[in-house]
């Protein structure tokens, strides 16, 4: 008997933790199984609500971030977004822990099932509404959770780990992976490759001396599509508090709020009006998010230097790159690599936040 099944035979009493109703239906919506992380979902129904339940064996899962996530579920609510209500067990408290037959602990607890947005709504997220409600969700957040009781990190920290099983933050693992793939290679510009990488560390070791001055709040952390429920392209609400954490609030700005190509674009990287769109669209988050949340002194100094460190080096964008690597497609990844330069490069970065604030 596999692991799905072994769940499947104990549905009912996992969810009589939570709810004293007939379970008439279930189904698995999501698993994820790698070696550290597995984690699967379902939506569970009685005959007159619906439920998710979840269960989640890795490093970063546990039963106090649980209930920190519930409470950060209804800080959300309480400004206004639709959230998951996670339920109180019948024994007090909201998660548990459960022994598989082979004696590994999964944490389990039961959410509210949100129904999320029509097809028809999505793929707008280079919108002026939907980036602006971007902002404006970030703003409010970060207004109201700087004094929220969470010391965990999210995955997109700098100078520390998610999890034990990270060898590094996620930015400085793409970047030695990626330099190490296209070191020596003939048909990638060397010179290129070693100026981003130098360029990187250098603006890093500065950036590690100032980073804790900056103001933190505590996310939701995965503004993905899939877990967005949207109206008139804008954000209403949001499931998934599985990676909530507290983040430097211009560095969870900046991972969320840069308009993010992922397909493979060649000279367009280059382009100088494509480049002042993405701009665009950047600052109409960054005008949003300015109407809830006050910068303070240091975030206006430093916003070029957090900006440096991470936008060049965001992980969908190494990505990208090292498919290009991979399919042998070499213009592409000098072009890539001279893009990373050119904003490595960048002069007009505080004039960027003048405008938009």
């Amino acid at each position: 008997m596999d692991l799905v099944e072994i769940i499947e035979k104990k549905i009912n009493e996992l969810m009589y933790a939570f709810v004293d109703k007939e379970i008439v239906d279930f189904q698995l919506i999501e698993e994820l199984s790698k070696e550290e992380d597995v984690r699967f979902s379902y939506k569970v129904a009685t005959a007159t609500s619906q439920y998710v339940l979840k269960l989640a064996r890795n490093s970063f899962t546990t039963i106090d971030r649980v209930e920190k996530w519930s409470e950060l579920s209804k800080l959300y609510r309480k400004l206004g977004y639709e959230t998951p209500d996670f339920l109180e067990m019948r024994a007090g408290g909201h998660a548990f822990c459960w022994d598989d037959v082979s004696g590994r602990c999964f944490v389990v607890w039961c959410e509210t099932f949100i129904e999320l947005t029509d097809n028809k709504d999505r793929l707008h997220n280079d919108s002026k509404e939907y980036r602006a409600s971007v902002g404006e969700l970030i703003g409010r957040v970060a207004s109201q959770s700087s004094a929220f009781e969470m010391y965990t990190p999210t995955p997109y920290c700098l100078f520390g780990k998610f999890c034990i099983e990270d060898p590094s933050d996620e930015y400085m693992e793409f970047m030695l992976k990626t330099y190490e793939l296209l070191k020596g290679h003939v048909s990638v510009d060397q010179m290129y490759l070693e100026y981003v990488y130098q360029t990187f560390l250098r603006l890093r070791a500065e950036l590690k001396q100032v980073y804790k001055k900056l103001p933190t709040a505590v996310f939701q952390s995965d503004l993905n599509e899939s877990n967005l429920v949207l109206r008139n392209r804008t954000i209403k609400g949001l499931i998934d508090f599985n990676i909530s954490g507290r983040e430097v609030v211009l560095n969870y700005l900046i991972n969320e709020g840069v308009y993010q190509e992922e397909q493979v674009i060649h000279e367009l990287w280059l382009d100088k009006t494509y480049n002042q769109e993405v701009d665009e669209k950047f600052k109409w988050v960054i005008k949003t998010f300015s109407k809830y949340y006050t910068w303070t002194s240091e975030e206006k100094t430093y916003f070029p230097l957090v900006y440096k460190v991470i936008r060049p080096f965001k992980y969908l964008f190494f990505v990208g790159l090292v498919r290009s690597f991979k399919n042998e497609d070499y213009f592409e990844v000098n072009c890539r690599l001279k893009w990373m330069i050119q904003e490595l490069e960048r002069t007009d970065l505080h004039q960027m936040i003048e405008e938009a604030i």
